[in-house]
């Protein structure tokens, strides 16, 4: 699966594969899950409050934000893989990720992992 995303004026391509995880575990010594343990966490904690703003202040306060660029370079880089490296990568962004941003690129990554297959015999598999 592949979708564009914008930080700032930059239009970023990323793909959502297995080859990610290998990425992340190669550049960052992190597995996948590792770096997206931040955004889950983060969006647990704001689960727990009751008004938008509490929310937004719980992902902000939760947030790793080197986490979560580490994670859409990686799925930038699946995409194309001539992408430089990470820390030249930062030097041309003009801007942060915004939160909006962050939620739609882990939203994208929940959706690429759902299960694409059925079960044949769902009696089967609940003995």
């Amino acid at each position: 699966m592949e979708k564009i995303i914008e930080i700032g004026n930059q239009k970023i391509r990323l793909k959502a594969s297995a080859k990610v995880a290998l990425i992340c575990l190669s550049y960052f010594k992190k597995d996948v899950f590792e770096l997206q343990s931040s955004f889950f966490g983060a969006q647990a904690e704001a689960a727990k409050c009751k008004d938008e703003l509490g929310q937004a202040e719980a992902i902000y306060r939760n947030l790793k934000s080197l986490d979560c660029l580490q994670f859409i370079w990686a799925m930038a880089k699946c995409a194309d893989s001539s992408i430089v490296d990470f820390a030249e990568w930062l030097d041309v962004l003009d801007a942060m990720p915004g939160i909006d941003v962050i939620v739609d690129v882990f939203l994208f990554w929940a959706e690429s992992c759902a299960p694409t297959t059925k079960i044949k015999n769902a009696k089967a598999a609940e003995g």
